[in-house]
């Protein structure tokens, strides 16, 4: 559901009445005390209410301290409550995974967890291609600057956007038939990405079959560059990842690139979407109309 399993964290998923999982929010857990975290939550359950229709929600700790999980576990009920919403289960645990015990704390109920990598959800995002990754530490290696440090080429001038859009694409289907990028692909796919229009272009292809191909080229990108080039690939990374619904590693990247450039309009909007629990089909449909807009002016097929 996260992309990778949770540590100290605090865990509300908002159900409608079939019992479906229609909006999920975790935060560390540490992040609970902060009133504009909870803030946060709550905004996030009240778009969940508006939008899918919210008939209760289940929070769980998990934490490797029992009274402090148990503390911030009420906390976050308390606030759940407070704003009207009905917490149906709250229950804490000391980590995620198979054996581990954890406890219901309104009706004292205990048990312990089945094997969570063979859970339905797990099996689904596997299905899809995505992975789960051990922690978010984990998570947050796959972004990490590799050490190669490879700069960006020149940003194309428009009389050579075409040229380096099929740049993109020829390095987009590298990586889907499992093949490395060449560093000189890499150079130019971070350079094309400095245009404003091929970085249009780039955002559009998460609303397709090439999205997961698409997130492991500029992740790869993001990895083996540096400067504006890298910058650049995260941004695009965190609106492809956005897209695709894998908002973990969408919050990692936004982080990445706040770091280095706090002002980033893409990002910054993206990060206030995320905040507040916009839904990744709504950031999905303003990103793929501004691709299919781009393409016209090009005079260009949209490929997504």
């Amino acid at each position: 559901m996260f992309g990778f399993v949770p540590e100290e964290s605090i865990i509300a998923a908002a159900l409608n009445e079939e019992s479906r999982v229609v909006c999920t929010y975790r935060l560390d857990i540490h992040l609970i005390d902060d009133p504009e975290r909870r803030h946060q939550l709550v905004n996030t359950l009240a778009r969940a209410a508006t939008v899918d229709g919210l008939d209760s929600v289940v929070v769980v700790a998990v934490g490797t301290e029992v009274d402090a999980r148990q503390a911030r576990l009420s906390r976050a009920v308390e606030t759940i409550e407070q704003h009207g919403y009905p917490v149906k289960m709250a229950a804490h645990i000391a980590a995620v995974g198979e054996g581990e015990l954890w406890c219901e704390t309104r009706t004292g109920t205990t048990g312990l967890l089945e094997d969570p990598a063979v859970h339905e959800l797990a099996v689904v995002r596997a299905v899809e291609g995505g992975t789960v990754a051990p922690s978010r530490d984990e998570l947050t290696r796959t972004l990490a600057a590799s050490g190669e440090g490879l700069d960006a080429d020149a940003r194309p001038d428009d009389e050579d956007i075409l040229a380096a859009v099929m740049v993109m694409y020829d390095a987009v289907d590298t990586c889907a038939a499992g093949k490395p990028v060449d560093s000189s692909d890499v150079q130019a796919v971070a350079g094309a990405i400095l245009n404003p229009k091929v970085r249009d272009l780039a955002l559009g292809m998460g609303s397709g079959d090439r999205s997961h191909a698409a997130i492991d080229l500029f992740a790869d990108v993001a990895r083996r560059t540096r400067g504006q080039g890298r910058v650049e690939a995260l941004a695009v990374v965190a609106a492809l990842t956005y897209m695709t619904g894998n908002g973990p590693l969408a919050g990692i990247a936004i982080a990445m690139v706040k770091r280095r450039n706090p002002l980033h309009r893409l990002v910054d909007l993206l990060d206030i979407a995320l905040q507040n629990g916009i839904q990744p089909s709504q950031i999905n449909e303003v990103l793929t109309a501004g691709a299919t807009q781009t393409a016209a002016q090009l005079g260009i097929d949209f490929i997504s």
